[in-house]
């Protein structure tokens, strides 16, 4: 059977194209996720830090018997990503991995902000099991920040052509995500830029003593 022909005016054209037309539309308002409610718990509650597998399932089969428990932590094995781990219904402990790059992050294949944006969706708006959903935070022992503070001990000036940032002397960041031992992807507390800084100039800003409130990172 070869190809068959429809006519600018043909009624069958003009319904194709109307369909085409609502399916495009219908899939970039599914890819924007609009309207969607995507607060979560303030970081402390859920974030532990860097731990391993053992204790995350340990901390979790403390509320056995609890639906949706879950905790976010930092992944032993690859510093700058993380891992959802969650009791399932069943008490399994599933460990979800969360892929970080450049101030984003990505699971199931979609893509967030903010960790905080990502716990949303899995708390109102998806499960992350069947008819399973982040519900009950289990908070740490103790308070885990979750973004490092960092402060610039000499100057940078930016490579053209490249996302490095422009960075003064004492400016601080805000460490998004480590992308090797000589790169991360950092948002200025003076500029409110966000791109790609030395980690060689880098300091803690706790070594240094000093209180620096954290803006919101978007």
């Amino acid at each position: 059977v070869g190809p068959v022909y429809l006519r600018l005016d043909d009624p069958a054209f003009r319904s194709y194209v109307q369909y085409a037309n609502q399916t495009y539309e219908e899939e970039e308002a599914g890819d924007e996720e609009l309207g969607l409610d995507l607060s979560a718990p303030p970081p402390e509650s859920w974030f532990h830090g860097r731990i391993s597998r053992q204790t995350a399932s340990s901390r979790l089969h403390d509320l056995l018997g609890e639906q949706g428990v879950y905790l976010v932590r930092e992944s032993e094995t690859q510093p700058g990503d993380y891992a959802i781990s969650y009791l399932s219904r069943t008490g399994y402990v599933h460990h979800f991995k969360i892929n970080s790059n450049c101030g984003d992050y990505f699971i199931g294949g979609r893509q967030f902000m903010s960790l905080s944006e990502l716990i949303g969706f899995y708390s109102n708006c998806s499960c992350i099991l069947e008819n399973e959903s982040l519900e009950l935070p289990v908070v740490p022992p103790k308070p885990v920040p979750l973004y490092i503070m960092l402060r610039a001990t000499a100057p940078h000036v930016k490579n053209p052509g490249t996302d490095e940032l422009t960075i003064d002397v004492w400016e601080v960041f805000v460490l998004l995500s480590r992308l090797n031992d000589d790169w991360g992807w950092g948002h200025s507390q003076r500029s409110g830029e966000s791109g790609l800084i030395p980690l060689m100039i880098m300091e803690d800003v706790v070594r240094w003593g000093v209180c620096v409130q954290v803006w919101t990172v978007t």
